[in-house]
């Protein structure tokens, strides 16, 4: 029970219309169940505690790496798409774009959803295979929303 209140708190799922627990069963299926060839994430639990963990590094946490280009979550304020990029390839040293993942709300604001960033088997930031779309209009204004108030209800 403990760990599913920590992904509660740390890894709060932002889609409004889906039970509590969608995007926590999404991320296991879709990535999960690839990285389960790797005994340190062989199985959901150890995924999830895999991730936590990683997140709470600040040599590999995207967060620090929009913080460190002054790119903070508000409720008010937007950020490009190419400030977002740029923020994440200088602190990870990457010479590829990452792959950006946006929603629109029904109000008509862009909300930053997901960064995909690709791991080494040894859990080190690499090149994203292929081609990485992101999903996010290159026009887009997007907001990126505190972690305790995901939907910035006012």
């Amino acid at each position: 029970m403990a760990s599913a209140q920590h992904r509660e708190a740390s890894w709060p799922n932002p889609f409004n219309d889906t039970n509590l627990t969608y995007l926590w069963e999404h991320e296991w299926k879709v990535h999960g169940t690839c990285a389960a060839s790797l005994e340190a994430t062989n199985n959901e639990f150890r995924y999830f505690q895999k991730a936590l963990s990683l997140n709470n590094v600040t040599a590999f946490n995207p967060q620090m790496a929009l913080e460190k280009a002054g790119i903070t979550p508000s409720c008010t304020k937007a950020y490009s798409i190419n400030a977002i990029q740029k923020a994440v390839m200088e602190y990870f040293r990457l010479d590829s774009h990452v792959k950006i993942m946006c929603t629109k709300q029904r109000n008509g604001r862009t909300v930053l959803s997901e960064i995909h960033m690709a791991l080494s088997k040894t859990f080190n930031v690499t090149r994203m295979p292929g081609h990485s779309t992101s999903s996010c209009w290159p026009d887009d204004q997007i907001n990126i929303f505190p972690i305790r108030d995901m939907h910035c209800f006012q």
